[in-house]
C-alpha cells in the first residue's frame, strides 16, 4: 500500500477529490498563491509548489496551530505521537486532555482527527487501515508529518483571521473553500 504524503488528515470539505479538478484552473505563471480557508491542505500540497509566495490560512486555529507545529517543530511533534496507541480509552483520555504547550496541542489535534469517526475529533471510530480510518498505521502519520515538514519549507502560515490577507492587492491567486452545504446553492 502506497502513503499519501499530499496531506496529513482527513478534514470536513476537504478538497481531495477536486484537487485534479482544481489544479488546471490555476495559472502556471502566477507569483502568489493563497489559501484562505486551507483546510487539510488537500490543494496546496498537491503541487511541489504553486508560486513563489504560498501562504497556508484557516479560520480554525487548531490548524493552523497544527501545520506551523509541523514546520517548525516536526520531531517534538512525532516524540509526541511516537507510541500513541489507537484506543477509546487513550481517545477519552486525550478528549479531556489540556494540553500546555503548542506542540502538545497540535499532538492533540492531529491524534483526536486521525483517530475518530468521520474526522470530527469528537468521537472515536475505528475502520481498516485501507480505507485510512482511525486503524491506520501511527508510523505513516509519522512519515506524513515529515513529508509535510518538507513541503511546508517554501510556504508560510498566516494568522487565522483571512481579514488581513484581502486587505492588500498582491495581485493573488485565492484558492476559496465554502462549507458542503453551499456547495449544492452553488
Amino acid at each position: 500500500m502506497t502513503i499519501d504524503k499530499k496531506s496529513l488528515l482527513n478534514w470536513v470539505g476537504g478538497k481531495r477529490l477536486l484537487r485534479k479538478t482544481i489544479k488546471p484552473l490555476v495559472p502556471e505563471d502566477i507569483v502568489s498563491y493563497i489559501e484562505p480557508f486551507g483546510g487539510a491542505g488537500w490543494v496546496l500540497f498537491y503541487k511541489n509548489r504553486w508560486a513563489d509566495l504560498e501562504i497556508y490560512n484557516d479560520l480554525d486555529g487548531r490548524l493552523v496551530n497544527l501545520f506551523r507545529v509541523v514546520k517548525y517543530h516536526p520531531e517534538s511533534l512525532k516524540d509526541e505521537l511516537r507510541y500513541l496507541l489507537g484506543s477509546r480509552e487513550m481517545f477519552v483520555q486525550f478528549m479531556k486532555l489540556e494540553p500546555v504547550t503548542d506542540i502538545q496541542n497540535a499532538a492533540k489535534f492531529l491524534f483526536l482527527i486521525t483517530r475518530s469517526f468521520g474526522g470530527r475529533g469528537q468521537t472515536f471510530g475505528t475502520v481498516k487501515k485501507s480505507s485510512g480510518g482511525a486503524s491506520k498505521s501511527q508510523a505513516n502519520i509519522l512519515l506524513k508529518i515529515d513529508a509535510i515538514h518538507e513541503r511546508l519549507d517554501i510556504a508560510q502560515t498566516a494568522p487565522t483571521s483571512p481579514k488581513p490577507l484581502y486587505s492588500r492587492n498582491f495581485g493573488l491567486i485565492f484558492k476559496l473553500s465554502f462549507p458542503l452545504k453551499l456547495h449544492n446553492k452553488i
